[in-house]
């Protein structure tokens, strides 16, 4: 928000911080999301926003910490 109180930055510039914040968040939860885990939290995910189970082809169980590949 200190960008919008400085009327010598430009649109550009809050359009690059906006950038620059959401790369760095997707950054994070990509850790996040990588770590096994997060296997532990596909159920809560999938109620949060009101997946369809049936529409799912690899049962939830499949999705265990020992099958998640691991990426480097």
């Amino acid at each position: 928000m200190g960008l919008l109180l400085f009327s010598s930055y430009t649109i550009a510039d809050v359009r690059f911080e906006a950038r620059r914040l959401l790369k760095s968040l997707s950054i994070k939860q990509g850790v996040k999301y990588d770590d096994p885990e997060s296997a532990k939290d596909i159920p809560t995910f999938i109620e949060f926003h009101g997946l369809k189970v049936d529409e799912i082809l690899d049962p939830l169980d499949s999705f265990s910490e020992s099958t998640r590949p691991i990426i480097i």
